[in-house]
């Protein structure tokens, strides 16, 4: 009779050194028309797609802890540099104080979506980018170290991508932690860091999300250089 017979690949625990004859895949299942059963090798694409992926995740999870941490920092020293601007200077406790006061201690995470929006794009890109490039640099050195300025136009390029395809949430997280400084008229009342992109894009167009990035990608690539470039 007909030998071809179905097995569950899951269910397969056989040697591999075994000789294949005559087998073919289908979605879940090995099908062996010939007398001899062996397993097929193991997928290595999911594998490949993780550690690609690693750098890019590790970095964004490093940087939205690092953003829940000082954010309120961080909202307290552009409270800081809008009063300077107005003539108003106040110290750190202060305005932290006059903060919580009158807005409440919630105040402190205005822009927190924007914030970890940004980290997952701009910090994970940052440090992924830099992984890649140095990865392909090493290919093409023959996998010899890389000279001092190798790694430092890497960190360079990865920093400079990496703003400007993160300016956008940059630029919303900025638009919401100053918005409550502004006269009631003229408030946005971003609910989110969607809220704030749309907002950008209705009111100045697709490309008002790139303002700044001249200066926001010149500040990253002198940041990945100073922590990556002697890598």
């Amino acid at each position: 009779g007909d030998s071809r017979r179905s097995y569950p690949f899951d269910s397969l625990d056989i040697a591999s050194t075994m000789p294949v004859l005559n087998t073919f895949r289908t979605e879940n299942t090995t099908v062996f028309t010939g007398a001899q059963i062996v397993a097929a090798p193991p997928k290595q694409e999911a594998k490949s797609v993780l550690t690609a992926a690693k750098p890019f995740l590790t970095g964004s999870i490093a940087g939205c802890f690092s953003t829940c941490c000082i954010q309120p920092m961080d909202m307290i020293k552009v409270r800081i540099q809008l009063n300077a601007a107005s003539g108003a200077a106040a110290s750190p406790v202060g305005i932290a104080s006059k903060m919580i006061a009158e807005e409440g201690v919630a105040s402190l995470y205005a822009g927190l979506s924007a914030g970890l929006t940004r980290q997952v794009v701009y910090t994970g890109s940052r440090l992924g980018l830099y992984d890649v490039f140095t990865d392909k640099a090493k290919e093409a050195n023959g996998g010899k170290p890389l000279p001092l300025h190798q790694t430092a136009l890497c960190a360079l390029a990865a920093g400079g991508i990496a703003a400007v395809v993160g300016n956008p949430a940059d630029l919303s997280l900025v638009r919401m932690q100053a918005d409550s400084m502004l006269p009631p008229a003229e408030r946005r009342g971003y609910s989110s860091v969607v809220s704030a992109l749309l907002s950008i894009v209705k009111h100045e167009g697709p490309l008002g999300l790139l303002k700044g990035a001249g200066p926001t990608a010149t500040r990253a690539m002198g940041l990945n250089l100073g922590m990556l470039g002697g890598n």
